[in-house]
């Protein structure tokens, strides 16, 4: 995250929603401070947060308050959007309303159902790492949103590669990396020379259960090494700690995104997991534990203000 010094810092700013161009993938927006509203880029994997849940910056109406994030060039210099959310998430993000995904408010349930209608209509957005030509493989990053919809997936599972026609795939492995989920899919040779790296691309995948309010992530429990289990544990959840003015990296990305050589909390939580590990702990037993001890915060992308 930024400095939240000043408005255009990096760190979050206030401002009106004016208008979302889709063709430019702009927004237009008047931040406090400022006297003209001014066109912004829209990062492609930016994040945009409708109700306390995910969204999609065409939800937002002109004239609409909204919280900003944006980024920097290498001279501090604001460039671009990278985050967007609603007066709503905000105050979710802020944790300033008594919150828990599983026990959610209206307008929270009734905006992951429209996002669930998205993701199966239109795939999880995510990014081109690699695309192996000669082998047919190709390597896909998907945006933090669908995290709990992506780790679902298991070896062996038919997803499709937006387009028209969309390309057939097949997972050959999932793996979490970060807040973000890394898929290696099978797709054939002709098919990956469509798929270049860094495009933005859409998977779709059967929608699940009730992934959003489910006590666990979907792919808890699978056979990983004592080492995967921990690494696994800190790309699953949030940092609880009490660090405020939204400065801390692993309350808004998962606990793994931490730098251990400026934050003791990474590998705390490694340790402490290690040891539950080794006393014959199951991973939902030390879900549990975690929970009970760090609350629903470890759950969702937060700030303390």
């Amino acid at each position: 995250m930024g400095p939240p010094d000043s408005n255009l810092s990096g760190g979050p700013v206030f401002g009106v929603h004016h208008r979302y161009d889709a063709k430019a993938r702009t927004v237009t927006l008047l931040l406090e401070g400022e006297k003209v509203a001014k066109a912004w880029p829209l990062e492609p994997d930016a994040e945009v947060k409708v109700a306390g849940f995910w969204g999609r910056p065409e939800q937002f109406e002109a004239g609409q308050r909204v919280w900003v994030w944006l980024k920097l060039d290498r001279k501090r210099n604001p460039t671009s959007v990278v985050m967007l959310a609603d007066e709503r998430s905000e105050e979710v993000i802020h944790a300033r309303a008594t919150f828990d995904p599983a026990a959610p408010d209206k307008p929270y349930a009734e905006q992951v159902a429209r996002m669930r209608k998205r993701w199966e209509a239109e795939g999880l957005p995510g990014t081109v790492g690699v695309s192996h030509l000669f082998s047919g493989e190709v390597e896909i990053l998907i945006d933090h949103e669908g995290m709990r919809w992506a780790r679902g997936l298991e070896k062996g599972d038919p997803v499709r590669i937006g387009g028209n026609p969309p390309i057939k795939a097949v997972v050959r492995h999932v793996a979490p990396w970060r807040e973000r989920t890394h898929l290696r899919l099978v797709v054939g040779e002709l098919a990956a020379s469509e798929l270049k790296p860094g495009a933005r691309v859409r998977v779709k995948m059967t929608a699940p259960g009730d992934v959003e309010r489910a006590p666990y992530p979907p792919d808890i429990g699978r056979t990983r090494t004592p080492d995967e289990r921990v690494e696994w544990f800190l790309a699953s959840t949030y940092c609880a700690c009490p660090v405020k003015k939204d400065t801390c990296t692993g309350h808004f990305y998962t606990l793994a995104s931490c730098n251990p050589y400026g934050c003791g909390a990474p590998n705390a939580t490694r340790k402490q997991i290690a040891k539950l590990i080794v006393a014959g702990k199951s991973d939902k037993e030390i879900w549990a534990a975690l929970a009970k001890e760090r609350g629903p915060l470890m759950t969702y992308p937060h700030l303390l203000p």
